[in-house]
């Protein structure tokens, strides 16, 4: 347990960084064009108050997003200003004492992956989708992923880490969570998540898969991994950064329902989390 806080409080910008470094290296003459052509269209009141909203990485990362069409790049760009202004600041007290959280259902700070990204551990076997309210879920997840990005790096991308052990169907199955989650991640932060491994997966589901992953675009696609056994892992997170319940060693245990380890992971959260986009409360 401890460890895993320290991975949390200790996270360094460095991978972040680096990763910034080689994409926009990498651009190409006309995408270079693109971003300065976005950068352009974008709102002067919008960049006054959203400085990160002008930098390179934030204008790949929404070109990206809508297949490097700027027109539709401005407007999912703007779209998403206009969420964060209606979504921060987010107070603790809104969503920490939701079952969802308070089951373990939903954990940063157990490690990172083999490229020094920070992993999100969705534990879908401990969902209280009966006793759980969505949009206090959705709250907490976006404050989840935003203290996320004020330890590793604004821009940085996470490994998902879906883990199905005990789940039940008719107790665990939440639709509407998972598709919610979604959107915040497709609409709201393009291009944040690096890979997304299901575990544990039998024959069946690995079959299915093969079938249904023609329905999802190529990018998406490649990004998820259907893992059949622990020693799958071993090409996205090292033995030492995976939890011990998921077949690793790293020595951070966070069992169901556990109100002690829970009250020391809250303590490591301000009492509300700001919008780190606005200019008064970037964190450098």
């Amino acid at each position: 347990m401890e460890e895993g806080f320290k991975v949390l409080t200790d996270g360094n910008t460095d991978v972040s960084n680096k990763n910034i470094e080689e994409v926009l290296s990498k651009l190409t003459r006309e995408e270079k064009q693109k971003i300065s052509q976005l950068r352009k269209l974008l709102k002067d009141e919008h960049k006054k108050r959203w400085p990160v909203s002008q930098e390179n990485m934030t204008l790949y990362r929404f070109l990206q997003g809508r297949k490097w069409i700027v027109n539709d790049a401005l407007e999912m760009l703007e779209n998403h200003l206009q969420w964060r202004s209606e979504t921060y600041p987010i107070p603790k007290s809104r969503w920490v004492n939701d079952p969802f959280f308070k089951a373990g259902s939903c954990l940063i700070g157990s490690g990172v992956d083999s490229g020094g990204r920070p992993i999100l551990v969705m534990k879908s076997g401990r969902f209280p989708v009966a006793k759980r309210n969505l949009e206090d879920c959705i709250a907490g997840f976006i404050a989840l992923m935003t203290e996320m990005g004020n330890i590793y790096g604004l821009h940085t991308r996470f490994t998902v880490l879906y883990d199905r052990q005990d789940f039940v169907k008719k107790d665990n199955l939440d639709l509407d969570l998972l598709k919610a989650i979604a959107k915040v991640l497709s609409v709201n932060n393009p291009e944040a998540m690096e890979r997304a491994c299901v575990y544990p997966c039998g024959v069946l589901l690995r079959g299915l898969w093969q079938i249904v992953k023609w329905f999802f675009d190529p990018v998406t696609r490649n990004k998820i991994s259907m893992l059949g056994s622990p020693e799958a892992f071993k090409d996205y997170v090292s033995s030492d950064q995976l939890m011990d319940d998921m077949g690793g060693s790293s020595g951070f245990i966070w069992k169901e329902n556990d109100e002690a380890i829970w009250e020391s992971f809250v303590k490591l959260l301000p009492d509300q989390t700001v919008d780190n986009w606005e200019s008064n409360n970037v964190f450098l």
